[in-house]
């Protein structure tokens, strides 16, 4: 079958959208299906394929709302043009917005087979100020997104969420609906064989045996400013810890004043956004004491499951979309309370112990979350959808 994979920001913006959707691209590919990307046009998106994935670009224009997003016609038939074009039998949307909207629109319209993963929990207050840029409205517009949701979920012959928490809350806002949970998959095999803790040191020569990290966003719906401000309470306790910000975002001069506020600036280092390969082989994620984070926005955590690949345990508040991956695997912090998470933090520096049991754990539980067992799951959805699909045209 042809599946085209459908997305509002794109490379060489890098989140766990397309992370996770490439991962699954490229799984069902190897098992002979045909994939596409349909992508909004943007000067600085210029790949014509990914690792031999063709990219179709949609005209578009800039929305200056959050950063690589764009917007596009609704009603496009750019987009019509390419679905008819290149055959695809099942269009699979990775998000709630314009062109997405036009894709499940001429989907339908031509009878194709629609999946919509629900990625992003975009009616949380930290995504939904980047549009109003107030806290006052936000009450309002949670109840107002829920509404503006099903207008994509109506569109889609099934719904799939990455945690069993988005299930859940997409089940309880859409009883009606064929919502299903398939988590989102990594290739654990790239995290198998990272660099050794000398070589990391001789990379990083800030890099010490009580080094955390952070990978992600630096913008405000990660919680990055309360990740730092519990971090400083631990290392009041203990200055050889260190903190590593891996990743870039529009909040990082803040976070940069933040960090020489509070005098960490031999503690907290922002390494900016590093390849992939970088982050598979240089040893950063493997040798850390924890992953941390302090979102509570999150609908899944693609660097919790990397990290967990690599045999790192992560540090995640008590919410329900990271906290179920972290199960077995890591420690958990009430989301308001950063000195929990400091002590959290201390613990896991200081407690070999506990840390080996935890990557232990780690090893053995990534395995739920391998891309090629998540594509097989995919593709039965799809064969599903499809199988439905005739079945009405006979019906008719």
């Amino acid at each position: 079958m042809t599946i085209a994979f459908v997305f509002e920001i794109f490379l060489p913006v890098i989140n766990g959208i397309i992370t996770s959707s490439h991962n699954l691209a490229k799984n069902l590919t190897a098992k002979g299906h045909k994939v596409i990307y349909i992508a909004p046009q943007w000067k600085k998106s210029t790949d014509t394929d990914v690792e031999g994935i063709p990219v179709f670009y949609v005209p578009s224009v800039d929305t200056y709302v959050y950063p690589g997003m764009r917007m596009v016609l609704p009603w496009s038939r750019h987009v019509k043009h390419i679905i008819e074009q290149e055959k695809v039998d099942i269009v699979h949307s990775t998000g709630p917005w314009l062109l997405n909207y036009a894709a499940l629109r001429a989907a339908n319209k031509l009878n194709i087979g629609t999946v919509q993963t629900f990625h992003t929990m975009l009616q949380e207050p930290a995504y939904v100020r980047y549009f109003v840029h107030t806290t006052l409205l936000v009450p309002l517009l949670k109840m107002i997104a829920w509404h503006y949701f099903r207008l994509y979920m109506r569109r889609s012959d099934v719904v799939t969420g990455p945690s069993n928490f988005v299930t859940r809350e997409l089940k309880s806002h859409y009883s009606d609906l064929p919502v299903y949970h398939i988590p989102n998959g990594i290739d654990i095999n790239k995290f198998a064989h990272g660099g050794t803790y000398e070589e990391t040191r001789r990379r990083y020569s800030m890099y010490n045996e009580k080094t955390c990290i952070f990978i992600g966003r630096l913008g405000a719906e990660k919680s990055v400013d309360r990740l730092i401000d519990a971090f400083y309470l631990a290392a009041q306790r203990d200055s050889e810890l260190r903190l590593l910000l891996i990743g870039d975002g529009p909040s990082r001069e803040e976070y940069e004043r933040q960090v020489k506020r509070l005098h960490l600036t031999e503690s907290v280092f922002f390494l900016g956004r590093l390849s992939p390969e970088e982050l598979y082989t240089s040893g950063l994620i493997h040798n850390a004491c924890a992953n941390l984070t302090a979102s509570t926005t999150e609908s899944f955590g693609m660097t919790i499951v990397e990290a967990m690949a690599a045999g790192t345990p992560s540090i995640v508040p008590d919410v329900p979309g990271v906290a179920e991956i972290t199960d077995k695997t890591g420690l958990t912090f009430h989301r308001h309370d950063l000195q929990e998470f400091a002590d959290k933090i201390l613990l896991l520096c200081h407690d070999k112990e506990l840390h080996r049991v935890l990557s232990e754990e780690c090893a053995h539980h990534s395995k739920y979350f391998d891309g090629s067992v998540i594509a097989d799951q995919f593709e039965k959805l799809y064969e599903q959808v499809l199988q439905q699909k005739a079945e009405k045209v006979l019906q008719k």
